[in-house]
């Protein structure tokens, strides 16, 4: 039984060399439990045992590998994903440099409704006021209800605004951001 158990140690050891994903340990453990069961096995049998607690060890290693590598593609996937989504991101958003501010924007019926008058607030993504804003006379006259509550870039000037200790933007252009 001792020669079987040595021979048993050496075929462990041949496949301990293989790489991880292809060593199988199933006939190696069948082999060592029929030499544990045996009861004339005498010192082989313990020593089996000991060589079955490493195989089950080895086994458990083999396990954690490929759940490791399962979590490594699924990682690559995830990360891949969301490169994707962030270029895709990047690629639809426009220069926002150009823009002197970015938000939503409002109606404001504190200086009157005539075109001349008309101010509008924008407001950012708390809800608070970011600035007021006005179109430039180049651009008076123009509708911008269909930009009401959208989140929209004015390209323009800033200037004080003292009757709020804030700014008013004097806007050119005004683009829908999405």
């Amino acid at each position: 039984m001792i020669k079987e158990y040595e021979a048993l140690t050496k075929k462990l050891l041949a496949e301990r060399g293989k790489p991880i994903d292809q060593q199988d340990y199933a006939d190696i453990k069948k082999s060592l439990d029929e030499i544990v069961k045996n009861k004339d096995a005498g010192k082989a049998a313990r020593y089996c045992e000991f060589l079955l607690k490493q195989v089950e060890r080895y086994e458990l290693a083999a396990a954690v590998s490929r759940e490791l590598g399962l979590q490594n593609k699924q990682l690559k996937a995830t990360v891949a994903g969301i490169e994707k989504a962030r270029s895709t991101r990047l690629s639809q958003l426009k220069d926002l440099g150009r823009f002197v501010v970015i938000g939503k924007l409002q109606t404001s019926n504190i200086y009157g409704t005539e075109p001349e008058l008309k101010h509008y607030r924008i407001v950012g993504e708390s809800g608070k006021t970011i600035c007021f804003a006005r179109p430039d006379t180049a651009i008076a006259g123009k509708d911008f209800s269909k930009l009401i509550d959208r989140k929209v870039g004015l390209v323009g000037t800033i200037a004080p605004h003292p009757q709020t200790g804030g700014a008013l933007i004097k806007f050119t252009e005004i683009v829908e951001v999405k």
